[in-house]
């Protein structure tokens, strides 16, 4: 048994089409594309028949006018096995061709040939992974991904390169479309160590914030481990606050810079020293307590030894065990590397 409700138009008339919505009251097995009949509960009389455009796990409703259009787009599409892989990767993404086979109900080895031969025409791109895509979203996802990086860089023009997992997210990509991407941008993209810049970018920097830079990145590599606050700086180095911040500003961009706590800020050097030193007192037994620390970072107080810990701890180069502290394998690279390995 099953219902019939129109999903568009107030009638339907003989020897008229329209999208139908059948209901049926047990579950059937059916395949886009076949024929059907309907007849009346006694199957003296014959109601209507059709094609089937798809089998849905709930109904539609008048209403939902863009499922409307996909449907009748994939009605168009079910006498072309080329059209429904088209549709489909439209309409998904990139797929696997077992994805690609289910979804269009078509049998493996006929979306095999289909993807040799639609590949070798150039029409569609084997994604890393082994799924597939149309050369139209690739060539998609390249200005995506450029149009990204070129906002990104306006936006931060003291920033030499750019984190490319931000990058990747601003122009909402997956890593196999950030990869076809990059391979078809070819030099115009330069990456490096997870990030990236386009190759016509160069941080353009005043003499004046040339030298704040240097001014307060030395004030803080020569303090070490006992840098003084944020808003202490200018005093420290004669700058101005503007000075200071335009310092800060450029040193945090490129990297040089980093915030461990509120109103501290370390040299990012001092932090690759930190925890050079941190695995070598870890050495024997394993761990290092804080009294441990503070010796070996130069008696450095509370005020700066919680937050330079605690700091290690958010990046993933400590973590705590007990009273103590232990290095994870990260933070053993980053002893061998910075800590920006990783």
């Amino acid at each position: 048994m099953a219902k019939v409700y129109l999903l568009e138009g107030n009638a339907l008339e003989p020897g008229m089409d329209a999208l139908v919505e059948v209901r049926t009251t047990e579950p059937l097995t059916v395949r886009d594309g076949a024929s059907f009949i309907i007849r009346t509960d006694n199957a003296k009389e014959t109601l209507g028949g059709g094609r089937i455009v798809a089998s849905l796990d709930r109904p539609i409703g008048r209403k939902n006018v863009s499922k409307h259009d996909r449907l009748r787009r994939w009605a168009d599409a079910l006498d072309d096995p080329r059209e429904r892989l088209r549709f489909m990767l439209a309409d998904r993404g990139a797929l696997t061709p077992a994805q690609l086979a289910r979804e269009t109900q078509l049998s493996r080895e006929a979306v095999a040939t289909l993807l040799e031969t639609m590949s070798g025409e150039g029409e569609l791109v084997t994604l890393p992974g082994g799924s597939f895509t149309t050369r139209s979203a690739v060539d998609a996802a390249s200005t995506a991904l450029r149009e990204a990086v070129r906002a990104m860089h306006k936006e931060q023009p003291l920033l030499e390169a750019l984190p490319i997992a931000t990058v990747r997210d601003r122009a909402q990509l997956d890593e196999a479309q950030l990869t076809a991407a990059l391979a078809e941008l070819g030099d115009e993209a330069v990456v490096e160590a997870r990030t990236i810049r386009h190759r016509d970018h160069s941080v353009k920097l005043d003499g004046a914030t040339d030298r704040a830079a240097k001014t307060v990145l030395a004030c803080l590599e020569q303090a070490r481990f006992a840098p003084p606050a944020r808003d202490q700086v200018p005093d420290e180095t004669g700058l101005t606050t503007k000075e200071a911040q335009s310092g800060f500003v450029y040193l945090k961009a490129r990297g040089d810079l980093r915030d461990v706590a509120p109103g501290i800020l370390y040299a990012r050097s001092i932090l690759d020293e930190g925890i050079r030193i941190l695995a070598k007192i870890s050495e024997g037994r394993g761990h290092f307590e804080p009294a441990d620390a503070k010796r070996a970072l130069g008696g450095i107080s509370r005020k700066w030894l919680i937050p330079l810990l605690e700091y290690y701890d958010r990046i993933g180069a400590t973590r705590r065990d007990g009273n103590g502290r232990r290095l994870t394998n990260k933070g053993q690279a980053m002893a061998e590397g910075g800590i920006d390995v990783g």
